[in-house]
């Protein structure tokens, strides 16, 4: 209390005389640490907003800008090398994934016709057609009859 009473009568003080004491300086915000490469939690996360977003309707100028934002963190051959690791685990779960399927499909059509990112479009092919084979037990349905 006697404090606070201290500070009002020395503001009073600078108000009547004129006299301000310089603010004090202005911090400097924290410059950004150098950017940490991802790990393999951050890439599963990353992955999984692509793959969300791309079911929504993502577009190939969205895709790349996605791939854009996080490039100072990663490479295109570290995306294709997690992604093969990814699709092995997914592959070879017990459970049948063909949600995962179906937007690993949409990521292909929609990255065939970018350059820098089609690999990641050919290896989400490959993966989608692991996951469609094995869920129909490796059959391919062919229709018998007449031609029209």
């Amino acid at each position: 209390m006697l404090n606070a009473f201290w500070n009002w009568l020395k503001r009073l003080w600078q108000r009547l005389t004129g006299r301000r004491t310089p603010p004090p300086p202005a911090s400097v915000p924290p410059t950004p640490a150098a950017s940490q490469p991802l790990s393999a939690t951050d890439y599963e996360f990353l992955f999984t907003q692509l793959l969300e977003g791309v079911s929504h309707g993502w577009t190939a100028p969205r895709i790349e800008k996605f791939f854009d934002q996080v490039s100072d963190r990663t490479t295109l051959t570290d995306w294709v090398n997690w992604l093969l690791g990814f699709g092995q685990s997914a592959i070879a779960s017990p459970h049948a994934n063909l949600e995962l399927a179906r937007r690993l499909e949409l990521l292909t059509r929609q990255t065939q016709n970018i350059p820098n990112i089609s690999e990641i479009g050919a290896v989400s092919y490959a993966i989608s057609t692991q996951l469609m084979l094995r869920q129909s037990g490796g059959v391919v349905w062919e229709y018998d009859g007449p031609d029209q």
